[in-house]
């Protein structure tokens, strides 16, 4: 709890020292070594065991988030793999497609910093390979996260949009070491990658129109802000009038919305993102 609210609040250092300390204490009690609850047979023992996994899983998806947001290594090494047989009749429930999209991640995580240690990027075929992995995720979920016409409550779809905005968050990630900014780059990597920060950017103004408390979690407001500021770079060097139509209207919702108020380090990037938006527009008057 301390560490969300350390990041709610925009303290990444603090943090990410906070969270490195809940490994180490949930390793030290085996939460990682914990048995597969359906092995147990005993009631008592498998809700514990639902328990401690439940609470190792938490520090998977939170010390994974962290590494990708903030480009730092990450504290866990996940070496469960991922199902890759899409012929299976079993769809992943949403907390099941998160685990799993997570797990990736981590292995994401943990191979761009063994690149970045390197000097190097990670190669095409290797981004490849995990932008595969995230597919076939995204199309063994629930109906429900996969098409929002699907959906039948408020709650599918908040779970639809945050499966959304995590995958999407995941792909920008993994994308980003990629861009070099220079004309060497490839389209099709350059338009991949804005894609998803589009998709990141819309699904959060669904979010908002939920009205869900989730918009106000540290890792959707800096990754949206992240891609905003992206896509405005490229909108406005590429000069493309529907992104910067379409950013003008993000901005607005964001304006009414204000999920982010009374937190300085997100105010400070509203600000950012308003006077780039606002400074490219006289720019492109003159």
């Amino acid at each position: 709890m301390l560490v969300n609210y350390l990041r709610n609040q925009g303290d990444a250092g603090a943090s990410w020292s906070m969270l490195g300390l809940a490994i180490r204490l949930a390793q030290t009690l085996g939460l990682h070594c914990t048995p597969d609850p359906n092995s147990i047979s005993n009631p008592r023992k498998r809700e514990e065991a639902i328990i401690r996994s439940s609470i190792w899983r938490s520090l998977i998806w939170q010390d994974t988030l962290a590494s990708l947001c903030y480009d730092r290594p990450s504290g866990i090494v996940v070496l469960e793999s991922i199902p890759s047989n899409t012929a299976s009749p079993r769809f992943y429930s949403f907390f099941d497609s998160c685990h799993h999209l997570f797990v990736t991640a981590n292995k994401i995580g943990h191979a761009l910093n063994q690149a970045k240690f390197a000097g190097e990027r990670l190669s095409h075929e290797t981004v490849l390979d995990f932008r595969k992995l995230v597919n076939i995720i995204e199309t063994r979920s629930v109906p429900h996260l996969q098409d929002p016409s699907k959906c039948q409550s408020k709650n599918d779809y908040i779970q639809h949009y945050i499966f959304r905005l995590f995958t999407d968050s995941v792909m920008v990630c993994l994308y980003r070491p990629a861009m070099t900014g220079d004309e060497s780059q490839d389209d099709n990597i350059t338009d991949y990658y804005l894609n998803r920060c589009r998709s990141t950017l819309q699904t959060y103004m669904e979010l908002m129109n939920l009205n869900a408390p989730f918009q106000r979690l540290w890792f959707f407001v800096h990754i949206t802000f992240s891609s905003a500021l992206i896509l405005g770079q490229a909108a406005y060097a590429r000069n493309v009038h529907s992104d910067k139509t379409f950013l003008k209207r993000f901005f607005n919702s964001l304006s009414q919305n204000r999920a982010f108020v009374s937190v300085p380090v997100y105010e400070n990037a509203w600000r950012l993102l308003h006077e780039f938006l606002t400074s490219n527009d006289n720019n492109m008057e003159e």
